[in-house]
């Protein structure tokens, strides 16, 4: 009988146990190299960080903001400039600042508002005369005060201190009235020169008589026809 041959096709046994132990070898390489994970990471390190640590500590809350917080701190850390170029620039800021506050506390005053950005400009132009300028500032305190007495947020505090501001003098030289305004206007935003804020007398009370001592402290009643 004759012999059959039998050959083998495909490829070798040996040769595919080859590629995949080379794959498993980088496979395990990689793995070996790769980071550990951030959420990991970020986990050890909190547990690590000491308390009262800036990294254990909570994220400060955003400071506020606003119109009337701007103005507000434009009133602390600004004061009226002694030249003149720099007194229009800080006028004019003042009156920008103001007329937003009214947008916030006064929205239906809007022609106060639009008289106060006029005044801001016309303060800013570099042609603009020094002996309009206190008079451009008074008429800009006077719109501010009234849009705030409309919207009951003031009394008229600041219509009395807007009239202490005199036309017909150099703004320089009224420094003092200028600061003031801006200062009683942020205390009036913050509540501090609320209305009705006199202090209320605490009640009296009336201090008992002692009785007198020896003797009857019963009054003798009078006789009738004495």
């Amino acid at each position: 009988m004759a012999e059959i041959e039998f050959k083998r096709r495909g490829t070798p046994l040996w040769l595919v146990l080859l590629v995949l132990a080379v794959l498993g070898g980088a496979a395990w390489f990689f793995v070996r190299q790769r980071p550990e994970a951030p959420v990991a990471q970020t986990a050890a390190d909190s547990a690590a960080a000491p308390a009262g640590s800036p990294a254990a500590a909570a994220p400060a809350a955003p400071a506020p903001t606003g119109p009337s917080v701007n103005l507000a701190r434009f009133a602390d850390s600004a004061s009226l400039p002694g030249a003149d170029a720099e007194q229009r620039r800080y006028l004019s800021q003042a009156m920008r600042l103001m007329a937003d506050v009214l947008q916030e506390k006064a929205p239906t005053n809007g022609v106060q508002q639009s008289l106060l950005r006029a005044v801001a400009d016309t303060l800013a132009m570099a042609d603009t005369r020094a002996e309009r300028v206190a008079d451009l500032t008074q008429l800009g305190f006077f719109a501010y005060a009234y849009a705030l007495n409309d919207a009951k947020v003031d009394d008229g505090k600041l219509s009395t201190a807007a009239s202490q501001m005199q036309p017909n003098v150099a703004v320089g030289r009224q420094k003092s009235i200028v600061d003031g305004y801006l200062r009683l206007s942020r205390d009036i935003l913050r509540g501090v020169a609320s209305k009705g804020a006199d202090t209320i007398p605490a009640p009296r009370t009336s201090t008992p008589t002692p009785a007198p001592t020896g003797g009857d402290a019963t009054p003798a009643t009078p006789k009738s026809g004495d």
